[in-house]
């Protein structure tokens, strides 16, 4: 009997079997879960919220929502608690610069937080994971 050859590179902590879609390309409806009450979230504003047991930071850029990872990629700062200029969130801890649309890093376009779709329904915020 012939075993399956995994491929040997890691995306979070998941391995593939070579040849299938790595689990990050699959295609995944996201399941959309209530986050917030869009009157918690001003304009210029962030929240950290609980999601699915992942913790996301939503931040309100001028009346839209982005929802990114909460921590910061550099020393685990939390970004939710961090001063949101434009669509820059600068880390509370050591000032690391994300976009929130996109979750690039501002110095360093390589290192990218993780994103989420967001919908907004009547005064809910929904975030898909």
């Amino acid at each position: 009997m012939k075993r399956a050859k995994l491929d040997s590179r890691l995306r979070g902590n998941e391995i593939w079997r070579r040849g299938e879609e790595p689990p990050y390309r699959r295609n995944h409806m996201a399941e959309f879960v209530k986050a917030a009450n869009l009157s918690e979230l001003s304009p210029g504003s962030a929240k950290v919220v609980e999601v699915a047991g992942k913790t996301i930071a939503l931040f309100n850029v001028g009346g839209t929502i982005y929802a990114t990872d909460n921590t910061c990629l550099h020393q685990g700062g939390p970004l939710g608690e961090g001063e949101l200029i434009g669509e820059v969130v600068v880390c509370p801890w050591h000032q690391w610069e994300y976009n929130v649309r996109t979750g690039e890093n501002v110095g360093n376009s390589l290192l990218k937080l993780a994103t989420y779709p967001v919908q907004v329904e009547g005064g809910d915020i929904k975030v898909g994971v």
